[in-house]
């Protein structure tokens, strides 16, 4: 599930995104995850995932990610917090 806010303009200083995520993925609806979260090497996983982008200069982009994931099978858990920033050309 995804609920989403704004809308992020690589080329437009100032603009930005939050999504706000819920997964429930099992083990084999994947084959390698493309979140930056540790789902990728869970057998499955649920929780929630908070992401925020935001346009510094034009095709520069600062993102942030959260992750609070949990393992289906074993009930691990695993947080991530992320942050990044993205040159397009």
């Amino acid at each position: 599930t995804t609920l989403q806010y704004g809308k992020l303009a690589t080329w437009e200083k100032g603009s930005y995104e939050v999504d706000l995520k819920y997964y429930r993925q099992p083990e084999g609806t994947y084959v390698a995850h493309t979140m930056t979260g540790l789902g990728g090497y869970m057998d499955g996983f649920r929780g929630p995932g908070a992401m925020w982008y935001y346009t510094l200069f034009p095709n520069v982009v600062l993102g942030v990610e959260y992750y609070n994931l949990e393992d289906l099978v074993t009930g691990e858990k695993g947080r991530t917090l992320w942050t990044q920033v993205s040159y397009y050309f």
